[in-house]
């Protein structure tokens, strides 16, 4: 559609005439002259005629230029979506940046993003996106957030939590609507967390939960029990142990024919608060409920979890003889289910443990070994990892 058509368009939902829009400005002519295209007019004369339309300056110009927007991008893209194939919109992508069509990169990005999952790849690709977008930007819009939640969430995976807390911090920045920076809120107040920001994560979530109470339903009580759940960790960490177990049931409670794996998460970490104040009895029947779930499940990292907890307790209670059999156990599961490395590398450094207190001098000789797999998975075990002092 050219200028002249959407002036004409505009103009007749408005109920003017030719002469109208025209006024004192301009003669009747002129504006027929521009309608049937015969004229182009300059950018100053577009501006007049949209404020008399009470349109944006946007609405009138040309949406596309053949030269510097060429519509391979877009069609590609199009092309991907309805064969849903990741390869061709990365072609429209790398076209996109290529060409600095924010828009369309934008778009494909979150194509990708949505359809891989948060990978390496995936994770350059928004990283890109984003820096065009400071040399381009879009409105933020809801495609705006949409991308940066995704690029806050590829950060969060990546473990770079700085620069995930930097993304949800722009994202509230912008005074979004509440139903956004609640959203968040929530992610901020879990990087935080990560970062050891424990107070700043308990303001965080206590924000989302007063935005929360404007809300209802499922979804509202599934967030809820996840801001109750992260307040109950924070304090956990900060030793208000009290305070942790409250928040922590709370959430519990909310989870109730909400979320079954997040109420045996909670139910865990209320195990985990009880073995801080050495309930130890109350704690194992907690966790021994949760570890059967996730085998029931077949959760089985989650079980050999929960077994790793259950350890510290048979060790704490002096009985090195269940401690060894809850440990094996986390192990095979690992090694024969749901092998999660940085578990792997907590159980044998416990096994090493039992070993130690049973005096069996092999502890050394595995220890070695735990602490080889430890650098290969970049995972900081410290020099400390055998004392047996502060299990609890």
């Amino acid at each position: 559609m050219s200028i002249g058509e959407r002036i004409r368009v505009f103009r007749k939902k408005q109920g003017m005439s030719q002469a109208d829009l025209a006024g004192n400005l301009f003669n009747r002519s002129y504006i027929s002259q521009i309608e049937l295209g015969s004229t182009i007019p300059p950018v100053e004369t577009i501006q007049l005629l949209a404020a008399k339309l009470r349109v944006n300056l946007d609405d009138l110009l040309d949406p596309i230029d053949p030269i510097k927007m060429p519509k391979e991008p877009y069609h590609k893209l199009m092309q991907a979506k309805r064969c849903k194939s990741v390869p061709l919109a990365i072609e429209s992508w790398q076209k996109s940046i290529e060409y600095s069509l924010s828009t369309i990169a934008v778009d494909a990005a979150m194509f990708i993003s949505q359809t891989k999952g948060y990978t390496d790849q995936v994770h350059k690709i928004l990283f890109t996106t984003y820096n065009l977008l400071i040399r381009v930007p879009i409105s933020e819009n809801g495609t705006w957030f949409d991308f940066m939640f995704q690029l806050g969430n590829s950060y969060f995976h990546q473990k770079q939590f700085h620069e995930a807390k930097q993304i949800y911090e722009s994202i509230i920045q912008a005074n979004p609507s509440l139903d956004i920076e609640r959203r968040a809120r929530i992610n901020l107040a879990s990087t935080c967390f990560e970062i050891t920001f424990y107070e700043l994560a308990i303001m965080n979530y206590e924000h989302a939960i007063e935005l929360l109470k404007l809300e209802s339903g499922t979804l509202s009580k599934q967030q809820l029990g996840m801001c109750l759940h992260g307040l109950g960790s924070c304090h956990h960490y900060l030793g208000h142990l009290d305070l942790a177990y409250e928040y922590t049931q709370q959430a519990q409670d909310k989870y109730t024919q909400v979320d079954e794996d997040r109420w045996h998460d909670a139910n865990q970490n209320l195990g985990v608060t009880l073995i801080a104040q050495k309930k130890y009895n109350h704690a194992k029947q907690k966790l021994l409920f949760s570890e059967q779930f996730y085998v029931k499940a077949t959760l089985y990292a989650k079980a050999a979890n929960v077994l790793d907890d259950l350890v510290k307790i048979a060790i704490l209670e002096n009985d090195l003889t269940q401690a060894s059999e809850y440990n094996t156990q986390g192990i095979s599961y690992l090694e024969e289910y749901d092998y999660d490395p940085v578990l792997m590398v907590r159980l044998l450094v416990q096994k090493c443990q039992i070993l130690k207190l049973q005096q069996n001098e092999s502890y050394r000789d595995l220890f070695i070994a735990v602490k080889a797999l430890a650098r290969a998975i970049q995972f900081d075990l410290k020099d400390n990892a055998l004392d047996t002092d502060d299990l609890g």
